[in-house]
């Protein structure tokens, strides 16, 4: 077998992050976790390899093994002691196993693993084993991009690690040149809490206004109007994304806007009932708009059609 259960002494334990898939919150216990190792201890045996005479390092349970040497050094924890001579797959395949165990790996903690990884295994071997497991595409892009990740700044990585980026948003951010670009963007993100699809959306229209203006992303964030939306004291969170997203979008596309605001005023006009809508073409390339009425069935809508149908042309528009 090539691991054993042993009781092995804290002194004996060098706490070294080789091995380690967050290292970025090695020394932060939630609330709630810190709860559980008081309540019900330490469940899961850490798991450790030997590097010397009486000498051990961790390879996951970092944080299980730091909360015994600060609330209980007299505890001898009972670890998984995996044999010294162990290939370097072998050690890999019990770290994945062991955290994939407990919860599903974040997109930051499977580029750490697949960092980690290439210290001892070529690029091909990585790819061809681990991306499957790890539920990323097997390509050689997806493994570059994945330890790109962890070259950003730590705002970025904890981000990402507390899934408040996708992935595509991530790969998104990635293809900036500037790093402060990234860091700006990801700051907007959090201080207006914004949802993924509301994330690419303030992207693609900041990359554009900044790429026309010749200007970093960055310096247009700081531009006097965003920042007075930004900054205002008497608007709500959701207010100032829905303000800046009205801003941004007046200044990419203006005609646009001022066709959505002519088009939002014709409807006022109309004073149609609840039951009644009107929409325009997509980006108003048509003039055709479109009448939508919404009957509770059936029968109703039979019935309603035989009054309709003497003021409406039934014959198709022929274009």
């Amino acid at each position: 077998m090539s691991f054993t259960y042993d009781q092995i002494p804290l002194e004996s334990i060098d706490f070294c992050t080789d091995w380690n898939l967050h290292p970025w919150e090695l020394y932060h216990i939630s609330k709630a976790l810190h709860e559980s190792f008081s309540t019900t201890g330490i469940i899961h045996p850490p798991i450790v390899i030997p590097t010397a005479e009486n000498r051990f390092s961790i390879v996951h349970g970092f944080k299980r093994l730091r909360f015994l040497k600060e609330y209980n050094r007299n505890l001898t924890p009972t670890c998984l002691n995996i044999a010294q001579d162990s290939s370097h797959s072998f050690i890999l395949d019990i770290l994945l196993t062991d955290q994939s165990r407990a919860t599903q790996l974040t997109l930051a903690e499977k580029a750490q693993f697949l960092k980690i990884a290439s210290r001892y295994l070529d690029t091909d071997t990585i790819i061809e084993k681990y991306l499957p497991r790890l539920e990323l595409k097997q390509r050689k892009s997806t493994y570059h991009n994945a330890l790109e990740i962890l070259k950003q700044d730590k705002e970025i990585i904890q981000a990402i690690h507390a899934g408040d980026l996708r992935e595509k948003m991530v790969a998104e951010l990635l293809k900036l040149r500037q790093p402060a670009d990234r860091l700006a963007l990801v700051f907007l993100f959090k201080q207006l809490v914004l949802g993924d699809g509301k994330q690419r959306k303030f992207f693609v229209l900041l990359r554009d206004l900044a790429f026309r203006q010749e200007s970093t992303i960055e310096d247009y964030l700081n531009e006097e109007e965003i920042q007075q939306i930004l900054n205002h004291k008497e608007m709500n969170i959701p207010q100032k994304s829905q303000h800046l997203g009205i801003l941004l979008g007046s200044r990419l596309t203006p005609s646009s806007t001022r066709a959505e605001e002519e088009f939002n005023e014709f409807i006022k006009k109309l004073r149609l009932p609840a039951h009644c809508s009107v929409s325009h073409s997509r980006s108003f390339e048509k003039d055709q708009v479109t009448l939508d009425i919404t009957f509770k069935d059936m029968f109703e809508c039979e019935e309603k059609w035989a009054s309709l149908k003497g003021i409406l042309d039934t014959n198709p528009h022929q274009e």
